[in-house]
């Protein structure tokens, strides 16, 4: 009779070894397997012990004896392959300290995840094609894998250069004044800067009310940071 269904996995890993077999059919003096191409394993027997190639396809089985050859029985069998080498890795590769930064692959279809490395002190966690990332002061290399249930790919690797933040200082002429009085604010140690509310670095202003103000400066290279600078503003009395 046609042997009863194949048994054994339908989706394998390229390289993998696996067993298929039949119920034995007492009538059976020997059986005809067929696998896949590329596939290796040869058997006379209802099992068959092969070790997969690339290729995905059909395994089909007979049962022989003197009077013929069975009709018959097949398994489609799906093959997977590691996933390849990640494409280059898409990002800043000269990043500020602190600085928030996405970084990407093109993602592989075989892939069911990504494993990603970041440099000493950096935070940011995905496992997918792309992950948003938080600069620390240490440069060094971003590493991406693709995986599957076959295993890892080959690392991606991409090279990031950090620079470090200005050291930016924030001061006011006079940070203790009357109402009605000037002051003038004024930030250091990088190349630029803007304070809050509008205000001109150096150039004196009145201040309405006290308040704190902060300058963000910013290097020549576009690191920033940020300082702050009170100014307290009494009141005038009321004279009769």
């Amino acid at each position: 009779a046609t042997p009863g269904t194949i048994s054994g996995n339908t989706t394998v890993c390229s390289g993998s070894n696996n067993t298929y077999f039949v119920t034995n059919d007492p009538g059976a003096t020997s059986y005809t397997w067929t696998l896949p191409g590329g596939w290796t394993g040869t058997s006379t027997t209802n099992s068959i012990n092969s070790t997969a190639s690339t290729t995905s396809g059909n395994i089909t089985v007979v049962a022989n004896n003197a009077c013929g050859t069975s009709s018959v029985q097949t398994l489609a069998v799906i093959v997977n392959t590691t996933p390849s080498t990640p494409g280059t890795i898409s990002g800043n590769t000269t990043v500020c300290s602190g600085s928030n930064n996405t970084y990407f692959v093109t993602n592989d279809p075989s892939a069911t995840s990504y494993t990603w490395t970041l440099p000493g002190g950096w935070t940011g966690t995905s496992t997918t094609n792309s992950i948003n990332t938080t600069a620390s002061a240490t440069s060094g290399n971003i590493i991406v894998t693709a995986n599957n249930i076959c295993g890892n790919s080959v690392q991606q690797v991409l090279s990031i250069t950090v620079n470090s933040v200005p050291l930016v200082t924030a001061n006011a002429t006079d940070n203790i004044i009357c109402l009605g009085e000037p002051t003038t604010l004024t930030g250091s140690g990088a190349f630029s800067y803007t304070w809050t509310g509008g205000i001109s670095n150096g150039i004196a202003f009145t201040p309405p009310g006290s308040t704190s103000y902060t300058v963000t400066g910013t290097d020549a290279i576009g690191c920033t940071n940020t300082a702050s600078a009170s100014v307290v503003v009494g009141t005038n009395p009321t004279v009769n």
